[in-house]
């Protein structure tokens, strides 16, 4: 094996390049994960449960990093927890009920593109050709898979298409704001600040939802959804994307992010779900978007890399 081979090895089984795939992987099966859950409990109740598994999970080492409880209530922090949290995992749970796993894993990866636009709109950044070209693809990406699951599956599918790309755009402007107000926070504090915000903002949707429908009888397969969900794809998850930045270039890490649709799609056929041709062009355009938008970012190109992912900062959940 030739110098060259035994480098590329290396870096291929490079430890942070491992955490940011795992980081990746993870995030990519909260989809499926999610419609579990969906089964057994209502999309607010699971919210707040998540939440609260993942703000214990996460609390002793924010602790130990500087949070505290007084921040929840600072302006910056509500209004996180408001289009951070409550915003897009509300949209994100309930247009699950509505659409399939695999679309929503599909039109998630409009993220690069929507961070583009909401960048130039609210930071005044730079819109280039190529970030125009990013917005484009995700966009008529997003109107393939809309479209053609409308017209196999009804228009049901419809709105929870619409909801999953509300739940895109609420996080992108989560991403982009959150730029702004939380310079110089250490990534987890902030995200510790802003899930405990939000999880108060859930409080009187749970209470309401339960009111409704009842308490949820969770069996093991419901409970340990919910569990991962709220550890791993919160918890594991920040951790292991925290660990890989440390060590991999962002530029680098940015268009792992779109492997996320991947590993979505591949669980929802995996566990029975009906992928049609036209999801799978479809969302061949939305991950060209975002690698295109990914691209912009690198060094040279004189972007900055967008690449956060459920979260604040760099790659937090």
């Amino acid at each position: 094996m030739d110098s060259g081979s035994v480098r590329s090895t290396r870096a291929l089984l490079d430890p942070g390049l491992l955490a940011l795939i795992a980081a990746v992987a993870i995030w990519g099966s909260s989809f499926v994960v999610t419609k579990v859950a969906l089964e057994e409990a209502g999309p607010f109740t699971i919210l707040f449960l998540r939440f609260l598994v993942a703000i214990c999970v996460i609390g002793p080492f924010a602790w130990r990093r500087g949070f505290r409880p007084s921040m929840v209530f600072e302006r910056r922090f509500l209004g996180l927890g408001f289009i951070g949290i409550l915003l897009p995992f509300g949209f994100h749970n309930v247009g699950l009920v509505y659409t399939s796993a695999a679309n929503a894993a599909l039109i998630f990866a409009t993220m690069p593109g929507l961070m583009a636009v909401l960048s130039f709109i609210v930071l005044g950044e730079r819109m280039t050709v190529r970030k125009v070209v990013a917005v484009a693809l995700s966009i008529a990406g997003v109107v393939v898979i809309a479209g053609t699951t409308a017209a196999h599956f009804g228009l049901g599918t419809l709105v929870g298409d619409l909801l999953i790309f509300g739940s895109s755009f609420t996080w992108s402007l989560y991403t982009v704001y959150s730029r702004r107000t939380v310079v110089g926070i250490d990534p987890l504090v902030a995200t510790m600040a802003a899930m405990t915000a939000g999880l108060i903002y859930l409080v009187p949707l749970t209470v309401g939802e339960v009111a409704l429908l009842g308490l949820p009888s969770l069996t093991a397969a419901g409970a340990g959804a919910i569990f991962f969900l709220g550890a791993c794809c919160t918890g594991l998850a920040i951790a292991l994307w925290n660990i890989g930045l440390r060590r991999i270039e962002a530029s680098v890490a940015a268009p792992l992010t779109s492997l996320e649709s991947v590993v979505g799609v591949a669980l929802a056929a995996l566990v029975g779900e009906t992928i049609t041709g036209g999801q799978l062009a479809g969302g061949a355009v939305v991950i060209a978007g975002a690698v295109v938008g990914s691209l912009e970012a690198a060094p040279g190109n004189g972007g900055t890399v967008p690449v956060t992912n459920r979260g604040i900062g760099q790659g937090v959940e």
